[in-house]
């Protein structure tokens, strides 16, 4: 029997569009995510539609219904935190918009559905923590990725979602062998004695006159 296609749809602001080089080129990370989802399950048909706004902000989103729409239709959403700013500098503003950042972070994590599931995308991909040689290398500017960072965050992506879809088959697995009957070894209970050796074990076996016969839990086994 064939499986159902995968389908997946990248939706958000210009970091899912790929924007680079100011806009004069698009490298979604997507392109990254389903070469490796591919690589994984070859077996698999995997399809995916990016849909990234420019210039999008949080706001924008918060009358949008598209998540909701998705988990009702009984599809999988994978929501990401939403990443540091490329910069080392410090100011009153800047602390601010991480305090609101930190706090719409801790919400997206915080938030529990059915078919609802969170990557920390912040801490998977922190300017903070990269060399300056990474910074050179994933950063286009204080917002955006070079194609290598998308490239990176497609890997980073496609490794939280086989996560999940393996947890999802072991899960899987498990109610089907529970459904067919299958239940683990139980633990081997011990009791007094068990390992005692009785005077009446010693001699021959064809000694009747030795008296009787002892059987115990490690006899039966």
């Amino acid at each position: 029997m064939a499986h159902k296609p995968l389908r997946i749809l990248c939706f958000g602001d210009s970091l899912t569009g790929g924007y680079t080089c100011y806009g004069t080129q698009y490298h979604p990370y997507a392109e990254t995510l389903v070469a490796k989802l591919r690589a994984a399950f070859p077996g698999l048909q995997v399809e995916v539609d990016v849909d990234g706004k420019d210039g999008g902000v949080t706001s924008d989103f918060l009358g949008q219904r598209a998540w909701s729409y998705a988990i009702l239709k009984k599809s999988k959403v994978l929501a990401l935190t939403v990443p540091e700013l490329g910069t080392t500098r410090s100011s009153d503003m800047l602390a601010r918009l991480d305090a609101r950042r930190d706090q719409l972070n801790a919400l997206i994590e915080g938030y529990t559905r059915k078919n609802f599931y969170a990557f920390d995308f912040k801490s998977a991909f922190s300017f903070r923590a990269m060399s300056d040689e990474e910074r050179d290398r994933y950063w286009d500017d204080g917002v955006h990725f070079t194609a290598a960072g998308y490239d990176a965050m497609g890997e980073k992506v496609a490794d939280a979602f086989l996560g999940i879809l393996r947890r999802e088959e072991e899960a899987a697995a498990a109610d089907s062998a529970s459904r067919q009957g299958v239940r683990p070894a139980r633990p081997k209970k011990s009791f007094k004695d068990d390992d005692k050796p009785f005077e009446e074990e010693h001699g021959s076996p064809q000694d009747l006159r030795r008296g009787y016969v002892v059987v115990r839990r490690a006899d039966l086994d």
